[in-house]
């Protein structure tokens, strides 16, 4: 089968394919891809512009310049932890948090043997299986077993063993080893945070073995919840932005310090301070875990005094219970400061998801600066003489596009592809102009609507109706003489699409105009012909 250029996956017939076969449909994915075509690299340069970060990551950035500016220094903590840890953290009331943990597990390695099923399974495939390659597959399949071989190169492993093709590895695989179809996965003990808490004390335990006192450190990543759905609020991945201060005779004013000192570079004014109730969570000493409040005018109302106050961080002083756990010295000060909830108050999203997922749960939106990096030009000259021939012919037509015709203007001539061609702009009709009056219309955009004008206040794409025609005439003048053509006349008469210009509105811009009602409107009478001829 030959390969073709692949623009469009085929998405229909590989799915058509897929039903008969895996392996078949798999081998076809292969043969779409010509390795021989040129890929244009100037397409990824001419799209190039400075990418955006997700407002998240954006944030998480800023958060940790302002913690080295207050002399933290960056961690990494642990992800995976044992259930013990939980109850050595929490007491008692561990067993209800764990309840919000996501244990792991693990698909047991499988006890494959080589029956005479089997290997009659495998000879059905055309295969000769000698008593040597079962001995060697039988070998594979221990070394799986005891872990001396990764499961991602089993099939890698069989097609080499068997000299068979990957493809009919696979094959062999899925009806040969069925085993591993019916394997269960067999939970562990092991957790996954669920608070950042969790990581600091085994973090802190192993510092202060070489750390002077005082020790600030913070770290910023995600926690796992088991939450029973995910809703405007909650998500069951969200990140902590977190940090400890280890040192004698720590207070809680500390705590009120990192809170004040931080969040006041993100636009948080005035602060004040909540105890929590005691029994809560157990891993701070009694009385000493307070939540954080600050004032932020964005969400100020007016004969609202508690309007604008927003919860935005919880603080404490480790229980020397816990500390003393963990063999942990010295008083710790924790503070964190959901990422997301920062970023929800500072971007004003009333919905979570939106903000983390907006690929998901944002409505499909482009703004009028990204939609004029949508349109294009289609079809332009290759070479530089016809990007000589473009311009001239845009000359030709400014400077006597309302000259009245019946009028000739010869725009270019010289040698194009070794032959020599004379380009013309012509209007042989009477009693009219060289160009139609809509020719110096430029394409705008406003409130994602696509405008052809003469001037209009919305943003300019830079291209007018001229100078797109004109590319199109100079690049099939470039394909007729290629061709062995003598003449030709390229013309435009009435504008009615962007296709009647040779212009490109790109497919997502087209679905967002479509999807949000918007118009595209480039009519207008442009009546310009270019005429070539090769002498």
């Amino acid at each position: 089968m030959e390969a073709v250029d692949l623009k469009r996956v085929p998405i229909d017939k590989i799915v058509k394919i897929r039903e008969r076969s895996f392996e078949e449909a798999w081998k076809y994915g292969g043969t779409l891809f010509d390795d021989g075509s040129q890929y244009n690299l100037r397409r990824l340069a001419s799209a190039a512009s400075k990418g955006r970060p997700h407002v998240l990551n954006d944030l998480i950035e800023r958060m940790r310049q302002r913690l080295f500016e207050l002399g933290f220094d960056e961690i990494i903590n642990e992800t995976i932890f044992p259930a013990e840890d939980v109850m050595k953290q929490w007491g008692p009331t561990g067993y209800a948090i764990l309840d919000r943990c996501y244990y792991l597990a693990a698909l047991p390695r499988p006890d494959v043997g080589l029956s005479l099923q089997k290997q009659a399974t495998i000879k059905s495939f055309g295969i000769d299986l000698t008593p040597e390659k079962v001995r060697t597959l039988q070998l594979i399949l221990h070394k799986l077993k005891t872990g001396e071989l990764e499961a991602d190169e089993l099939i890698r492993e069989i097609a080499s063993e068997l000299h068979i093709a990957d493809d009919l590895a696979i094959e062999v695989f899925e009806k040969a080893f069925f085993e591993f179809k019916e394997l269960k996965p067999l939970p562990s003990n092991l957790t996954l945070r669920s608070h950042m808490t969790a990581a600091w004390f085994d973090t802190l335990a192993a510092v202060q073995k070489y750390s002077t006192v005082p020790v600030k450190l913070f770290a910023i990543g995600p926690r796992y919840r088991r939450e029973q759905r995910e809703d405007t609020t909650h998500l069951r991945v969200h990140n902590s932005a977190s940090c400890v201060v280890m040192d004698e005779d720590l207070t809680i004013k500390v705590g009120e310090w990192i809170v004040e000192s931080f969040l006041s570079s993100f636009g948080f004014e005035d602060f004040k301070f909540k105890q929590v109730g005691t029994g809560t969570d157990t891993y701070y000493a009694p009385k000493k875990h307070f939540e954080a409040y600050a004032y932020h005018s964005d969400f100020a109302k007016e004969g609202d005094s508690e309007a604008g106050w927003l919860e935005v961080a919880d603080f404490g002083l480790y229980s020397p219970v816990t500390l003393a756990n963990y063999s942990i010295e010295y008083p710790v000060l924790n503070c964190g400061i959901g990422v997301e909830r920062i970023a929800m108050i500072m971007h004003a999203y009333k919905d979570i998801r939106g903000l983390v997922y907006p690929q998901f749960h944002e409505p499909f939106t482009l703004s009028d600066e990204e939609l004029v990096k949508l349109i294009s030009i289609k079809n332009a000259p290759r070479t530089r003489q016809g990007q000589e021939i473009q311009r001239a012919v845009v000359h030709v037509c400014e400077t006597h596009g309302f000259d009245p015709s019946p009028v000739e203007f010869v725009a270019w001539e010289g040698m194009l592809l070794d032959k020599f061609a004379r380009v013309s702009v012509i209007e042989p009709e009477k009693d009219t102009k060289l160009c139609g009056p809509a020719f110096r219309n430029g394409i705008f955009v406003s409130d994602g609507n696509v405008i052809g004008a003469a001037k209009h206040s919305g943003l300019s794409t830079a291209i007018t109706y001229i100078e797109a025609f004109a590319a199109e005439a100079a690049y099939e003048i470039e394909q007729a003489v290629k061709n062995g053509q003598d003449e030709l006349e390229v013309r435009v008469r009435i504008s009615r699409s962007p296709s009647d210009l040779n212009i490109e509105i790109d497919r997502t811009a087209l679905r967002f105009i479509t999807s949000h009602h918007k118009k595209i409107d480039v009519r207008g009478p442009v009546f310009t012909t270019v005429r070539m001829k090769v002498t």
